[in-house]
């Protein structure tokens, strides 16, 4: 399933990158993620042998980071978030999901 490409190191971190035809990656989604989330090393996905996306490991702590750094729009939107929660113009999900709870009991 992988090529492991062990003459080539990546992103400075001394490990190599392993590589998945788009094809192997539509057959086994679930175990390629698995596997890149335990090891932790990035995956080059390719189409024709050319790279096309990579998927890159990442924990809960790394993600703001990550949004912050790949999509400009996600710090408008946290401001603007916590703008409305500060003026009471928001709820927490607690509450959202406590008022969706009370209407399925309801039902």
């Amino acid at each position: 399933m992988y090529v492991y490409l062990s003459d080539i190191s990546w992103e400075g971190r001394g490990h190599p990158m392993s590589t998945i035809s788009i094809r192997d990656l539509q057959r086994n989604t679930s175990g390629v993620v698995a596997d890149v989330a335990d090891s932790k090393h990035t995956a080059l996905v390719t189409r024709h042998g050319e790279p096309i996306a990579a998927l890159v490991p990442i924990d809960a702590q790394d993600l703001e980071d990550y949004l912050l750094s790949k999509v400009p729009s996600f710090a408008e939107d946290m401001a603007a978030a916590d703008q409305a929660h500060a003026h009471g113009e928001a709820r927490s999900a607690a509450d959202v999901f406590a008022e969706l709870d009370a209407q399925d009991a309801g039902q």
